[in-house]
């Protein structure tokens, strides 16, 4: 089974332009995304922002944290103002070098 997980892994890598990465390494990297964003959300977002919370925390993989960002920027700039929170959403937003293809690029 561990060569079928490999195999599909390999696929989902290639099927979204991060086929330099092996399937532990983009596990890895997810999370690190996961943890940057729910950090920059904190306890103020765990209190108000919930849903967003358990959005990030279930997400499976890059691609559905790229689509949660746009929530987590809307709780960074509740919380921070928007000139923080452009900074805190960039630093999130370099984390996902290499991990999807050309054209969600350019939305982060």
């Amino acid at each position: 089974m561990r060569w079928l997980r490999a195999k599909l892994g390999a696929n989902r890598l290639s099927m979204f332009g991060a086929s330099e990465f092996t399937v532990s390494v983009l596990d890895d990297k997810t999370e690190k995304i996961r943890f940057a964003m729910l950090q920059v959300m904190g306890e103020f977002g765990q209190k108000h922002y919930p849903k967003i919370v358990l959005r990030v925390l279930h997400a499976q993989g890059a691609h559905s944290l790229w689509y949660a960002l746009g929530d987590v920027r809307a709780v960074a700039t509740a919380m921070l103002g928007d000139v923080l929170a452009r900074e805190r959403i960039s630093e999130i937003t370099v984390l996902f070098r290499g991990l999807l293809p050309r054209s969600k690029k350019s939305h982060g």
